[in-house]
């Protein structure tokens, strides 16, 4: 019996960051308020827009997620690509699904590999009462930046709640978020 070895990517901190743009939490907030998905896997994130907005300016959230954690990452394609331990096929792969979402991964690119590298907005995580995490905005950003090996920051956003999961088995391995598929 031939035992299969894991091998953890070593991933640095990705420290070009900088806060979300007033227009860019508009448009999280209208995108969670437009997603029934994702609403109905956390229904009470937030009531209406304000108090979605109060939640996501939240001050001393920002943090960088282990490797364990971002192997249970809901949401993302984050645990797909680190499971691939060759970073050309990572960074294939990366393309691959930016492509069949038709996100800019292009441009992400080119900012995280230019000198100097751009500055990012960062991602939202929501943490539910199980400490189960669930991508909220940033998955292109977040698998290009794990294409080329970086880790990056994350603002986590608090959810008493459990996610809600009963009903949402039909879409398989697949949930529907911020307009996208992206694997569950």
């Amino acid at each position: 019996m031939q035992v299969k070895r894991y091998v953890m990517i070593k991933l640095k901190p990705y420290k070009y960051i900088r806060p979300n743009t007033e227009d860019e939490l508009k448009d999280e907030t209208q995108e969670y308020f437009g997603n029934k998905y994702t609403r109905k896997v956390m229904p009470k994130l937030g009531k209406d827009k304000d108090d979605l907005l109060s939640l996501m300016q939240l001050p001393d959230r920002i943090e960088f997620l282990s490797h364990k954690e971002l192997m249970s990452l809901q949401n993302s394609d984050v645990p797909e690509l680190l499971s691939i331990k060759d970073a050309r096929k990572r960074i294939m792969r990366m393309k691959e699904l930016g492509d069949e979402y038709n996100k800019p991964w292009q441009s992400v690119l080119r900012g995280m590999t230019g000198t100097p590298p751009d500055k990012f907005a960062i991602p939202f995580v929501v943490k539910d009462s199980k400490e189960n995490l669930y991508l909220f905005a940033g998955n292109t950003r977040f698998m290009v930046a794990i294409s080329l090996g970086y880790n990056l920051p994350v603002k986590v956003l608090p959810y008493k709640f459990e996610f809600e999961t009963e009903g949402l088995s039909t879409l398989g391995n697949h949930n529907v978020a911020a307009g996208s598929l992206y694997r569950w």
